[in-house]
């Protein structure tokens, strides 16, 4: 058991570890044995601190919100689709999560902080739309920063863009993604 100084560095450490491997592939795939080498910590303190599940849980938890709060400082505006798509490891582990079957089965769709900044981002841009439509721009705003953060290497290679195109087609992904919420230009970077 670790002592009472060292739990926050310990967690800290599963945590950080946790969060690397979700970004690799699901968690039902990863032991707890794995968890712990990761984290350079004894295989009996993933079970101190609630397990692996619970571990990842917090892992993802703690991820989200960073990610959030970091494209929440932009308020109402929309950033710019580079600095959404550049935390490659959000995006990774959110879709880990969402393959992973027997995980979705155990803990469900909890709403997501991510799907709810978006969610607010496109009501205060377009206040007479409904909540069915609200909903269905969220998703294909967030259908297409994923697609690009998971999938960009295969895309541009895919659609023979040249060296350095995938810039150009990121630049127009931001555009579609304004135009989906509702920006009325300015985009924040």
């Amino acid at each position: 058991m670790p002592t009472d100084d060292s739990r926050p560095a310990t967690k800290a450490a599963l945590l950080d570890a946790a969060a690397r491997l979700l970004a690799q592939r699901p968690p039902t795939e990863i032991p707890g044995r794995t968890l712990a080498a990761e984290a350079g910590v004894n295989y009996g303190l993933v079970h101190y601190f609630g397990g692996k599940d619970q571990i990842f849980a917090e892992a993802y938890e703690h991820l989200v919100r960073r990610f959030v709060d970091e494209i929440t400082v932009f308020g109402t505006q929309v950033p710019d689709v580079r600095h959404i798509v550049e935390r490659e490891d959000v995006w990774r582990a959110a879709a880990n999560l969402a393959i992973d079957s027997e995980w979705a089965a155990r803990y469900g769709a909890a709403s997501s902080p991510i799907v709810e900044v978006f969610g607010r981002l496109v009501a205060s841009r377009r206040p007479d739309a409904g909540p069915p439509e609200r909903k269905a721009r969220v998703a294909a705003v967030l259908s297409i920063l994923l697609g690009w953060a998971m999938f960009e290497p295969l895309v541009t290679r895919g659609a023979g863009l040249e060296a350095g195109a995938g810039e150009d087609a990121l630049s127009r992904l931001s555009m579609r993604v304004q135009e989906i919420v509702g920006a009325d230009g300015g985009v924040v970077r």
